[in-house]
């Protein structure tokens, strides 16, 4: 009788270890699809998370420096609608909605002074990216998440793409340039 249960709590000690292993392994490949970090919020959007502020809330205050080193504040957004893209160093879904994101940038009204970016990561591992959006945007980069610009975006996953009016009120945020354009058509 001792033996058997032995076995037993032999076996559902492994059936313990090995669900923990499925849990952390499905856990991962969420967050490399940006399932767990990036979902579109706001008007029309189709699923539930929120990934920074959503649109009526207010852009709050924030002081930072550009990858050219000038200062950069709430009075960027002074001046018009803005677009704000936030994205984060190893994360796939930003791999792979920064491309559109660069092509909107491109012809987005007041593109450079309209166009704000947070790269969050080592600058060292930014700089491809770094080169592709600085013509076309006013850069960021924080090393962690949760730095001044992201706080005030209030961004807690990635990737985040809003329009900011020109008071800070989000006018709409979500991930996708989709979920952002579509939502904020008439800007």
């Amino acid at each position: 009788m001792p033996s058997l249960m032995m076995v037993c709590a032999g076996a559902a000690g492994a059936l313990s270890v090995l669900n923990l292993l499925l849990t952390v392994a499905v856990i991962r490949r969420l967050r490399g699809y940006g399932g767990l970090s990036a979902v579109p919020a706001g008007p029309g959007a189709e699923n539930v998370f929120q990934v920074m502020r959503a649109a009526g809330e207010q852009v709050g205050a924030f002081r930072a420096r550009t990858t050219w080193g000038g200062p950069v504040g709430q009075e960027f957004l002074a001046d018009g609608t803005v677009l704000f893209g936030a994205f984060a160093q190893g994360c796939r879904a930003c791999e792979e909605r920064l491309p559109e994101f660069l092509e909107l940038a491109k012809v987005y009204p007041g593109s450079g002074a309209g166009v704000l970016v947070l790269l969050v990561g080592a600058e060292r591992d930014l700089e491809a990216k770094r080169a592709a959006l600085e013509p076309v945007a006013t850069v960021v980069i924080e090393e962690m998440p949760g730095g001044p610009v992201g706080r005030a975006f209030g961004v807690t996953g990635y990737p985040a793409m809003a329009l900011v009016d020109s008071g800070g009120l989000v006018r709409v945020s979500g991930t996708t340039v989709r979920d952002v354009m579509t939502a904020g058509a008439g800007v």
